[in-house]
This record gives structure tokens, C-alpha cells and sequence, in this order.
């Protein structure tokens, strides 16, 4: 693992984290930035609890097994990035969160939340799964950011295009009196009927 970091994940991350300067990711890049979703296990690991919440199918043995041996991403698994506003005094973000839809919710969903940012560089994965053991088996939630976030995050995986070729930073940056507000931004969400 520590390989995969030092050879695909810090040089991808490396100009996003000390400057907020333009820089333009491609798919290769971005597929690289996505491997920090270990840091998300490690730290769902770290807690040494079992939460009700957390979306046990997207980080199953099978999946990191496959993710090891052949840099395949679990399906589940949604990535934004944004900026760190210069404004922020802190030196680096960790966070996570848990979220579900209320019992008894139709297409209900489990949600699990690591947001996290060092320097100027701030990602956000989210891991879901649906409640319904079938339905889990077929596909996965997918959320879609509140529009007064398009200025300050964009996704990034799954790609929402093939060879999408984009620009960071985001317009807007993330100040420190947003972080917790970003942090927490899925702990509401609207369910669409099916």
C-alpha cells in the first residue's frame, strides 16, 4: 500500500495540495487521487466499532482483495474534490460521518462520509449501500450534491465522463467556517422515487 501511495497518489495530489494554482486532471490522474480512499477504510477501522450505519458491502475483504491485487475501485464508492480555502488555519481535515435514511424509507440507504484535506486539497468520499439485501445486489445510491455546492466540489469517480478532462481548484474555495458544513452536507438529503 505504501507503494500505491508513493507511486500514484502523493504525485497526483502533490500540486493540489501545496498551491491552489491551475492544474488539469485527467482520467489517469484522477483514477490516481482515488486510491486515497484507503485513508477512508483505515480510518472507519481506526474507530474499532461496528456502526449500523456503515455500509459493510462496499469495504468487504473480497473487495480490497480485488482492490490490491488489481487497483479496482468497490463499486459504491463516490469521490468529490475541492479547495481549502487560504483562509483556513488548519493544516489538514479528517473527518467521518455516518448517515442513513429513516427505518421504514422506501429505497432506503446507508451512507458513510470521510472527508478529508491537507493543505489546499480537500476530497470527500462517500460509501453507500442500499438497506434492501437485493437491491444492494443490483446497484448502489447514487448521490448527486446540492447545486450550492457545484462552486466549491466537483466529482470525480465515478467519472461522470469518459476522458473527462477537468480544472482545479473549483471556482470557490472552502473557508474554515464552511468545513464542518461541507463535512456534514449528507446528513440531509432528499430520496427520489424510483
Amino acid at each position: 500500500m505504501s507503494d500505491l501511495e508513493n507511486e500514484h497518489a502523493k504525485p497526483a495530489m502533490r500540486d493540489l495540495i501545496v498551491s491552489d494554482s491551475p492544474v488539469r486532471l485527467g482520467p489517469e490522474r484522477i483514477y490516481s487521487i482515488t486510491f486515497a480512499h484507503k485513508a477512508a477504510v483505515i480510518g472507519h477501522l481506526l474507530q474499532r466499532k461496528v456502526s449500523l450505519f456503515f455500509p459493510a458491502s462496499v469495504f468487504t475483504f473480497r473487495n480490497l482483495r480485488r482492490f490490491a491485487d488489481k487497483l479496482a475501485l468497490p463499486t459504491g464508492i463516490q469521490v468529490w474534490v475541492g479547495c481549502i480555502g487560504v483562509d483556513d488555519p488548519r493544516n489538514g481535515v479528517f473527518r467521518m460521518r455516518y448517515s442513513k435514511t429513516p427505518s421504514g424509507a422506501t429505497n432506503g440507504f446507508k451512507l458513510y462520509i470521510c472527508t478529508f484535506g491537507l493543505g489546499r486539497f480537500v476530497l470527500q468520499l462517500v460509501a453507500s449501500e442500499w438497506t434492501n439485501g437485493r437491491q444492494r445486489r443490483l446497484s448502489f445510491p447514487m448521490l448527486t450534491q446540492n447545486p450550492v455546492w457545484n462552486g466549491y466540489a466537483f466529482q470525480v469517480w465515478p467519472m461522470p465522463l469518459e476522458g473527462l478532462v477537468v480544472g482545479w481548484p473549483p471556482v470557490q474555495h472552502i473557508s474554515g467556517d464552511r468545513m464542518d458544513e461541507f463535512s456534514d452536507r449528507w446528513k440531509r438529503f432528499a430520496v427520489l422515487a424510483t
